[in-house]
C-alpha cells in the first residue's frame, strides 16, 4: 500500500520522536516484523498471532486481533468516531485529506500512540512472556504516550491534544 503523499509529509513533519517515526514508516511499508514478515525473511518463530493464534500480519495485529479492535473502538467511542479503522488503508480514508470525516491533527498521534503500545505490549509478551491481564493496560500506554509526546508540540497544538487526552480519559473511566 503506498501512503498518499501528503500524509507522508504529515508524517514525517510530526512532533514524536525519531524512532515512532521509523516504526510509523515500517508499518506503513509493511516491513514490521509481525509473523508474518518472518516466514517471509525464513526468520524463527510463529506467524500466529500471540494473542489469537491467527495469522500476523501488520493490519492483523493493530487492526483486527480482539485486543486491537477492543482498543480501537475505545478510541473510537472517547473521539466520536463513526467507525473504527480496519486496516492501514482504511485509516488512511477516514483522514480528512482524502475526502474522509476526520481531519483533526492529532489522529497521527493517536495511530502512533496506539500501533506503539500494541507493539511494546505484544514483544514484552512474545520475548518477556509478561502478558497483560487486561487490554485497559495497552489503553492506558496510549494515554501515557500521547501525554509524553503532547510537550514536543507547539503551545496551540497542546491545548488540542490535552482535549483529546481528556476524552481518551472519559472514555477509560466509563470502560
Amino acid at each position: 500500500m503506498a501512503i498518499q503523499s501528503d500524509n507522508l509529509v504529515k508524517l514525517r513533519n510530526m512532533k514524536l520522536p525519531l524512532k515512532i517515526k521509523i516504526f510509523l514508516w515500517m508499518l506503513w511499508h509493511d516491513r514490521v516484523l509481525t509473523g508474518e514478515q518472518m516466514q517471509i525473511r525464513k526468520g524463527k518463530g510463529s506467524e500466529k498471532c500471540k494473542y489469537c493464534g491467527k495469522l500476523e500480519t501488520r493490519n492483523h495485529l493493530f487492526f483486527n486481533c480482539n485486543i486491537a479492535q477492543i482498543i480501537w473502538v475505545w478510541v473510537r467511542i472517547s473521539l466520536r468516531w463513526f467507525v473504527r479503522p480496519v486496516s492501514l488503508q482504511h485509516f488512511e480514508d477516514m483522514l480528512g485529506g482524502g475526502g474522509g470525516y476526520i481531519n483533526d491533527f492529532n489522529v497521527f498521534f493517536i495511530l502512533a500512540a496506539l500501533v506503539w503500545s500494541l507493539w511494546k505490549t505484544r514483544n514484552d509478551w512474545v520475548f518477556n512472556s509478561n502478558l497483560i491481564k487486561s487490554p485497559k493496560v495497552i489503553a492506558y500506554k496510549v494515554v501515557g504516550f500521547l501525554s509524553q509526546w503532547k510537550k514536543m508540540l507547539k503551545p496551540k497544538e497542546v491545548l488540542k491534544m490535552e482535549d483529546t487526552i481528556a476524552k481518551l480519559q472519559e472514555g477509560l473511566k466509563a470502560w
